[in-house]
């Protein structure tokens, strides 16, 4: 379903899971795939970066990263350098997302309303 290997994509957050309480399941990791790591993984990374790492327990069992308390994503919509999910709203289970791409400084990209951007919005084609 989704993987811990590193990918030289973007990782991005929604404020739908502040505080670090899971929403994205089920249907949601197809498109957005959670960025799974350990907390020895959390602790290489607090050594070489200041940002507030750390992990969640996923409705699944497995541990998610998180930047902040927002638990961190990748999109399959996009490749390497690319940055479509930036803005991009979707719906599952009833919930709105905001996906923002998450920054070195902490804090979330550009800031967009309903359909992103780019105003496109959800693209899957389903």
């Amino acid at each position: 379903m989704y993987s811990s290997t590193p990918r030289a994509t973007p990782i991005y957050s929604t404020v739908a899971e502040k505080n670090g309480k899971i929403h994205c399941v089920d249907a949601c990791t197809t498109f957005w795939a959670p960025v799974l790591a350990s907390p020895a993984d959390v602790q290489a990374v607090h050594a070489s970066f200041s940002a507030k790492l750390s992990v969640v327990k996923r409705p699944d069992g497995e541990s998610q990263l998180t930047l902040n308390a927002r638990p961190l994503y990748t999109f399959a919509e996009e490749g390497a350098h690319q940055l479509k999910g930036d803005g991009f709203t979707d719906d599952f289970q009833g919930r709105h997302f905001v996906w923002s791409a998450a920054t070195t400084s902490g804090s979330t990209g550009r800031s967009a309303g309903p359909g992103g951007p780019t105003g496109q919005g959800n693209r899957y084609g389903y």
